[in-house]
């Protein structure tokens, strides 16, 4: 009579149930780090793009574009990055009767021409969250001699204000939306 060392009791089937059992479970694994890493449409890829809309990260353009809402007076101009979430913009210093004559913006810099009582302002922010007052004249005439306008050129681009007074105006320009330059010729209007 032989001994029987081997008491566990485990059969063919048995084995064959924690066989199929570690396969799903692998595959399960495998499944599940596929998913986390596959490309740009996996858990990874999505959250990558998601942390970059928020930082408004484009390899593509450096800096960013800075959006003005419609605004119906001073106090409710806010601005944003991302086209989502909007910040109220910080121009203070004005009364709430001020009125916004001319606005432009190019990519993270916008300046305006700002009418309070007989005072024209130009403003502008390097960021849309902080305005700066550059320059002040009296008595200026709006119509087609004032302006404010961004202009291409060769070096990327300027800001571009003309403040007409009686007959004659001043001309500023910035390229960067925080240091405004003058000729200091002076433009004399025959009108």
């Amino acid at each position: 009579m032989q001994n029987i060392f081997n008491n566990r009791g485990e059969g063919h089937i048995n084995t064959a149930v924690k066989i199929i059992i570690a396969v799903i479970i692998g595959a399960l694994i495998l499944g599940g780090i596929y998913l986390l890493f596959a490309g740009d449409g996996g858990i990874m890829g999505k959250l990558d793009d998601e942390v970059n809309e928020m930082m408004d990260y484009d390899p593509e353009v450096q800096g960013y574009q800075v959006q003005i809402n419609e605004y119906t007076t001073l106090n409710d101009i806010s601005f944003t990055y991302d086209g989502k979430t909007w910040h109220k913009a910080n121009v203070v210093g004005y009364s709430e009767d001020a009125e916004v004559k001319y606005f432009v913006s190019h990519k993270s810099m916008a300046a305006m021409i700002l009418q309070e009582g007989d005072t024209a302002y130009l403003i502008s922010t390097p960021d849309g969250e902080t305005w700066t007052k550059h320059k002040a004249y009296t008595n200026v005439r709006y119509d087609k001699s004032t302006i404010l306008k961004w202009v291409d050129d060769a070096e990327g681009g300027h800001f571009y204000a003309v403040f007409r007074r009686n007959d004659w105006g001043n001309s500023w320009e910035s390229s960067d939306g925080i240091r405004w330059t003058t000729d200091n010729l002076g433009i004399h209007y025959f009108s």
